[in-house]
């Protein structure tokens, strides 16, 4: 009996510390942020960390959270455009549809350097 109540108790706590966790952490996703982080994980990850926290498989490429604090939505989708038309030096030219730059711009300006 002491047992059940026990961890009946236990799991009572448990289940609302995750929903407080959760609704904490909860925020709508924009769908072009999603999109945008599709984009990165096909097109980028394999050189940039294009998580927060991670370090970049290419040291010469930086992590998005580091393009994030360097570079504003204006110069950041300018940078964009200039690599996807083969004009950034140690960058393989790659294609990327206009509505592609705009989520990945949207993902790289939704990451906080401060989040693991």
């Amino acid at each position: 009996m002491r047992r059940a109540l026990l961890i009946s108790a236990l799991a009572s706590l448990l289940g609302g510390a995750l929903a407080s966790a959760s609704a904490a952490r909860a925020e709508p996703l924009d769908p072009a942020v999603d999109r945008g982080w599709g984009v990165a994980q096909q097109k980028c990850a394999e050189c940039h960390a294009v998580r927060p926290g991670r370090d970049s498989a290419d040291g010469d490429a930086p992590p998005f959270t580091v393009l994030r604090l360097r570079y504003n939505e204006i110069s950041l989708a300018r940078r964009i455009a200039a690599v996807t038309s083969g004009e950034h030096a140690g960058m393989p030219r790659m294609a990327l549809s206009d509505a592609d730059r705009q989520d990945l711009v949207s993902y790289i300006e939704s990451l906080r350097p401060d989040v693991p």
